[in-house]
């Protein structure tokens, strides 16, 4: 990364996305993502929203007690996703503040040791705001960028970004005669899957979530814990 402090060199990262909260029975999975990680005991944490699913579902549970559990040394940081909106941005929003999570829409931070983020609201069902989000951050540093939609490498080819999103879930469902490049770009207009992507300065990485929605399943196509490991110039 372009001006990352030597302190910061070898700083591990950790991105969930898309939790989907009250779309089928995702207990034992949220458990399974605290202990791994627990395991991996990050520096820092980014979580690419789609926090809940289902409007009738208490904001609280069990969600809440899963977020206010995911804890690192520097902080946890998240941004909101299309289901966030659809389902209730506010109670969202209190939500995300009552489990400890700094929240990022269209706005940019740098951390003490730091690191320069930044997050944007969902591309199509918030209030998305790209020049509000970077107007603070340094041209000669790369920065973290959280968005939900991937669509957004498209949008800023010319900045040193490095955007983590969701969105996808990979696919969710992997069939032979049905990849899952056709399943996103049908469903989400979206080229981008999973995984590694770039364009121009800037590079994006597509997480494909924790939880699952439509369908209660995933096949072929199994939840994602990334981790990232920062590296200076």
């Amino acid at each position: 990364m372009n001006g990352l402090p030597e302190r910061l060199n070898g700083t591990v990262c950790v991105h969930l996305s898309d939790f989907h909260a009250g779309f089928g029975s995702m207990d034992a999975v949220y458990a399974e993502v605290l202990r791994q990680v627990d395991t991996i005991s990050p520096d820092i944490i980014f979580l690419t929203g789609d926090y809940r699913d289902d409007p009738s579902t208490d904001p609280h549970y069990p969600i809440q007690q899963v977020l206010q559990q995911i804890k690192a040394p520097m902080g946890v940081y998240g941004s909101f996703g299309n289901h966030d909106h659809r389902r209730g941005i506010e109670g969202v929003r209190k939500l995300l503040d009552d489990s400890g999570v700094n929240i990022l829409n269209n706005a940019s931070f740098c951390t003490e040791e730091g690191l320069w983020l930044a997050g944007i609201d969902d591309l199509y069902n918030g209030q998305p705001d790209i020049a509000k989000a970077l107007k603070d951050v340094p041209l000669d540093k790369t920065i973290i960028m959280l968005s939900h939609s991937p669509l957004l490498l498209d949008m800023v080819p010319d900045r040193d970004l490095f955007i983590i999103s969701g969105h996808t879930h990979g696919g969710q469902i992997i069939l032979p005669l049905l990849s899952p490049k056709i399943v996103c770009y049908l469903h989400l207009r979206s080229r981008f899957v999973a995984g590694m992507y770039s364009k121009g300065k800037a590079r994006l990485y597509v997480n494909r979530g924790v939880g699952v929605t439509r369908w209660e399943f995933r096949h072929r196509c199994p939840a994602e814990i990334s981790v990232y490991t920062l590296l200076s110039k």
